[in-house]
């Protein structure tokens, strides 16, 4: 058996190492993601899943928002609200 503290330990070891990254869809829920290349996700209101999108990242906002404000962007993150194709049928 092991304790909830060991395993968020663990994660948050993970995460320092740069094998794991936080995916922030819902404020009460943290989800960690093993994809660790810059890419958007899905999250369902209804059942909570966080789903990858396959579309390319978009290198260009990156580059508009550092051009036209008064930030150095490493990387920006979008996630899309919804439904998800199993709760949008219920």
């Amino acid at each position: 058996r092991m304790s909830f503290g060991t395993v968020y330990r663990n994660l948050q070891i993970l995460e320092e190492e740069g094998e794991i990254v936080a995916v922030e869809a819902d404020p009460e829920f943290v989800r960690y993601d093993r994809r660790l290349e810059p890419h958007y996700h899905l999250h369902c209101k209804k059942c909570n899943k966080v789903f990858d999108i396959p579309i390319l990242y978009d290198t260009e906002l990156d580059v508009t928002v550092e051009r036209d404000s008064d930030f150095e962007i490493g990387y920006h993150s979008i996630t899309f609200e919804g439904l998800c194709y199993s709760c949008k049928d219920t």
